[in-house]
């Protein structure tokens, strides 16, 4: 606005005379008062403006970016200090929980080599249920005996494999190596029912099928459990 009223604040001096010039000489003075007042100051001001304002948003990005960076980093580094094992690699070891004078101890489970093994074909609930009704199959609870107790599918044994050892004996001296079996744990991701069929093959028990979906997949359906110490191979039980 100042620029404007200086424009015709000049033209009006120059309308009443007040500049002691020719008519074109007065024209040009008007034309240099618009390119400095209009075209030039104002401009350059809001030019070094703007690039003052594009300075500092650029270097707010940059600080935005390094803070993200450090985060990210930071991250990363508590996740693999948190996370060894798995950055290692696949762990080798399982463990068992199993329940040692009322105490809950963690036995380890030896590790195999899934090379020197069949796939071992599974089982789906349907089946299960048919085979039971049937008794063609033996069921086997692969879990701890604390999980066993708490809660098995109806006439399934206990052959815990962090004591597969111990219960062997007996386990062999009950089934011939010809005996059908149906192997369990907890399903989902528990690894216990292949490992027990694993040392099952080792001891020439080829009739080996996997329930991959366990005793949650058994419970959730609403099928019924059995509850209590049941059958396992560490002590006797009446025929």
């Amino acid at each position: 606005m100042r620029t404007a009223a200086g424009i015709v604040l000049a033209e009006s001096h120059i309308g009443k005379g007040s500049f002691r010039n020719s008519p074109d000489e007065n024209a040009k003075m008007v034309d240099l008062y618009r390119y400095l007042m209009a075209g030039s100051l104002e401009p350059s001001f809001s030019r070094l403006k703007t690039s003052a304002m594009k300075k500092t948003t650029f270097v707010g990005v940059i600080k935005v970016v390094c803070v993200d960076i450090a985060i990210i980093l930071l991250s990363g580094l508590i996740g693999v200090s948190l996370n060894g094992s798995f950055v290692k690699g696949k762990q080798q070891t399982t463990f068992a929980l199993e329940r040692s004078n009322g105490k809950p101890v963690f036995k380890p489970i030896p590790a195999s080599n899934p090379k020197n093994y069949p796939v071992f074909s599974g089982i789906e609930l349907t089946e299960v249920k048919n085979a039971m009704q049937s008794g063609e199959m033996i069921l086997l609870d692969g879990r701890s005996q604390s999980d066993y107790e708490s809660g098995h599918l109806p006439g399934a044994y206990h052959l815990g494999v962090a004591d597969f050892e111990k219960a062997l004996p007996l386990f062999s001296s009950r089934f011939p190596r010809d005996t059908r079996f149906v192997i369990y744990c907890r399903g989902g991701d528990c690894s216990l029912s292949r490992r027990l069929a694993e040392l099952l093959y080792d001891k020439g028990y080829l009739q080996l099928r996997i329930y991959w979906g366990g005793y949650n997949d058994w419970f959730l359906g609403g099928n019924p459990v059995e509850k209590g110490g049941g059958k396992n191979f560490l002590s006797t039980w009446p025929n």
